[in-house]
């Protein structure tokens, strides 16, 4: 049976008024379930995520909340730089990752995950990887 549209309207307006409190109801409640049972918790998370649906879903929330960006304007950003490394120009296994920086929050393209490892150890210092690009120059030709 179909529920009156007065019900569905009170239901709606009780969640905007609640939704802070059921928010914080639900992370303690997974804090404790966390707390009682770290790895059943842990396990239930990874089935979760590994679930096609859930992970595009997720995928695309922390495109959103991350980095500002749609799963299409990714897509779009990916068929621009030919599906490869913004740096080093090779197709990648997985997912590329959403550069960005720091500083401003500007998304500057799509790196493998080597690339993004390396540039997040040089704390996107342009001068420290000039110094190294320079290093492994002169060693090579020693």
């Amino acid at each position: 049976m179909a529920r009156p549209a007065y019900a569905k309207a009170a239901e709606a307006k009780y969640d905007a008024t609640h939704r802070e409190q059921r928010a914080i109801a639900a992370r303690e409640r997974a804090r404790k379930q966390r707390s009682e049972n770290p790895e059943a918790y842990n396990e239930a998370m990874r089935v979760y995520r590994d679930n096609e649906v859930h992970a595009a879903t997720y995928r695309n929330y922390c495109l959103k909340k991350k980095y500002g960006l749609t799963s299409e304007e990714y897509e779009a950003l990916l068929k621009k730089q030919g599906g490869v490394c913004k740096i080093c120009q090779m197709p990648s296994k997985s997912r590329l990752r959403v550069d960005h920086d720091h500083k401003t929050g500007k998304v500057r393209g799509l790196l493998c995950t080597g690339c993004n490892i390396g540039l997040g150890q040089f704390k996107d210092n342009a001068a420290a990887l000039k110094a190294a690009a320079d290093y492994i120059e002169k060693s090579q030709t020693i």
